[in-house]
């Protein structure tokens, strides 16, 4: 484990509230931005761990293997959401600049470590 930055890793405020404790970890809500972060959190070898050791097995059968139904069932579950529009998945796409009206990150930026790195690369294309 390993402790959380005390300013926000988003907006860079120093300012956070205790939302809710449990055991040894706290979760801190961001009062400048409402980024909850997690205080200690775990380090990246305990995060490749966790995610490793059965975390996506646990959420979903196949574990979420780019060609496995469970994702095919997942991605029509979210067509709701997608408007009809191309849907690109994956943390390291690329795109030429301004190729977008909007980005959204699902159940993607709560998992990142440097969230802002993804931001910035968002708010650049």
């Amino acid at each position: 484990m390993e402790i959380a930055e005390k300013r926000c890793i988003l907006c860079d405020s120093p300012d956070r509230s205790l939302l809710f404790q449990q055991g040894q970890g706290s979760v801190y809500r961001c009062n400048g931005c409402g980024l909850g972060v997690l205080d200690p959190r775990p380090d990246p070898e305990e995060l490749s761990e966790l995610y490793r050791s059965g975390y996506f097995d646990s959420h979903y059968d196949e574990g979420l293997k780019l060609d496995s139904p469970e994702l095919r069932r997942r991605i029509l579950q979210e067509k709701h959401r997608t408007l009809g529009i191309p849907v690109g998945i994956g943390n390291n796409v690329d795109y030429p600049p301004e190729s977008f009206d909007i980005i959204t990150m699902w159940h993607f930026l709560e998992h990142a470590r440097e969230p802002e790195k993804y931001l910035q690369k968002a708010s650049n294309g």
